[in-house]
């Protein structure tokens, strides 16, 4: 199949539409990867029914629009960390059952290169992945630390934090 006639191709005409560049391969690297959602309702550049969007924003002229989760990776590495949001959307589905799940070392990766964890949030994870029972005082750094990477990466993210009362 022709890529211009492909989803693919739809999404690289609509993403050089929004940028300053003409090619693909210059104007993939105007993007980068500004938040992600979970919606039930709406639709990738590419034309495909989504429920996980990744919000990107233009570097150059500042332009805003959002992709799947599957076409992000179409940038092929030019967003930093586009290829960890997949663990971003499963963070969000672990923390609805429980805050004191661990996030994964590439929801931890990402959230630290976005600044929403210190290193000794990273270096309290380290070895807690595969840990079953946390003390109670560990259990309250570990819900803070799911917190704050929601807070961090997710639009929205009151719509994904449990109530408190209810963890």
């Amino acid at each position: 199949m022709n890529d211009d006639n492909s989803d693919k191709g739809q999404l690289r005409r609509e993403i050089i539409a929004l940028s300053l560049a003409d090619s693909w391969e210059e104007a993939k690297r105007e993007w980068g990867l500004s938040h992600v959602e979970y919606r039930d309702e709406g639709y990738c550049l590419c034309g495909k029914r989504i429920k996980e969007r990744c919000y990107i924003t233009n570097r150059k002229n500042n332009n805003t629009t959002h992709v799947g989760n599957e076409c992000i990776k179409h940038f092929d590495g030019a967003i930093a960390h586009a290829e960890h949001t997949k663990e971003i959307f499963k963070l969000v589905k672990k923390i609805d059952k429980s805050v004191y799940h661990h996030p994964g070392v590439r929801a931890v990766a990402t959230a630290y290169a976005a600044g929403c964890l210190s290193l000794a949030d990273i270096q309290f994870l380290a070895g807690k992945e595969k840990r079953r029972h946390l003390s109670p005082s560990q259990m309250r750094w570990m819900r803070d630390i799911n917190n704050r990477i929601i807070r961090g990466l997710m639009a929205n993210p009151d719509k994904y934090i449990p109530d408190r009362r209810k963890t």
